[in-house]
């Protein structure tokens, strides 16, 4: 089953201001998230549970999502360095 990808605003914000060779790999984990959400990132805790968030790692960057079954979407939340990514 595959699943749609969207991006908030914020989302797209950050992957414009990143080099080629990091959009290459944000866009290659996407295809991978859309394929298998469950299998590509792992649930976080705290403050994001209660929304459902998840996170797959990019090198040194982490990519935030949620998944909505009812409509086979995957919304990419945040994409940012690890120590900035987390912070509410």
């Amino acid at each position: 089953m595959v699943y749609t990808s969207v991006f908030s605003r914020e989302a797209k914000k950050s992957i414009d201001k990143l080099g080629e060779i990091e959009k290459r790999r944000i866009k290659d984990k996407v295809i991978e998230l859309t394929v298998d959400p469950y299998k590509a990132g792992k649930p976080l805790m705290g403050p994001f549970k209660v929304r459902n968030i998840r996170s797959s790692r990019i090198g040194r960057y982490r990519l935030l999502y949620t998944i909505f079954e009812d409509k086979q979407t995957v919304l990419i939340v945040r994409i940012d360095s690890r120590r900035r990514v987390y912070r509410v």
